[in-house]
């Protein structure tokens, strides 16, 4: 998947410079129902390993988080 790894059923993780995430959220912008659905991205910064805390399966295949949609 071109734009991250799915955690839920509609929960993303993706790394993501500031190109893409522009990119990517005017993609969404012509997607989505701007009157029905919303979309947020969480910035989480240069130091994001501090504040991601996991419970049960550790792993996924997008390790390295800068956003999570």
């Amino acid at each position: 998947m071109k734009w991250g790894c799915p955690v839920q059923k509609s929960v993303y993780e993706c790394n993501l410079d500031n190109a893409q995430l522009t990119e990517l959220a005017m993609l969404l912008n012509q997607t989505i129902k701007t009157d029905m659905d919303t979309v947020r991205f969480y910035v989480l910064g240069n130091n994001y390993n501090n504040r991601i805390i996991c419970i049960g399966r550790q792993k996924t295949t997008a390790q390295m988080l800068d956003y999570v949609l």
